[in-house]
């Protein structure tokens, strides 16, 4: 049941949003007891977001996740997420921040876990 939302500064076309999605699905799965099966993602481009005081090509990537992950896989999946981005989009790891929240409790199909 996790949940990802990219915020990016640069427009992307639709079938790079589609790649980007793709992608996504594919590596939640490095996190234990995640698949694209139950991911939700938001890819918002187009932000107009500034970095360093200044407009700038960056992405903010908010994770949210039901219970704890693994340090260790948390940064694997960030690792591989960051060189998809790099990849896909062209935006250089240094100007991609990325969180991760946990909950405890979660809400899917009309059930809190």
């Amino acid at each position: 049941m996790p949940f990802v939302h990219l915020q990016l500064s640069r427009p992307l076309e639709p079938a790079v949003k589609k790649e980007l999605a793709s992608a996504v699905g594919g590596l939640i799965s490095i996190l234990p007891n995640k698949s694209e099966r139950g991911l939700m993602l938001r890819i918002e481009d187009d932000c107009g977001m500034f970095f360093r005081g200044a407009e700038a090509d960056c992405v903010y990537v908010d994770v949210r996740l039901y219970l704890a992950s693994p340090f260790d896989k948390k940064g694997e999946f960030a690792r591989a997420l960051l060189e998809t981005i790099q990849r896909i989009t062209g935006t250089e790891p240094g100007s991609v921040y990325m969180s991760f929240a946990e909950y405890g409790n979660w809400v899917s199909g009309g059930d809190i876990k």
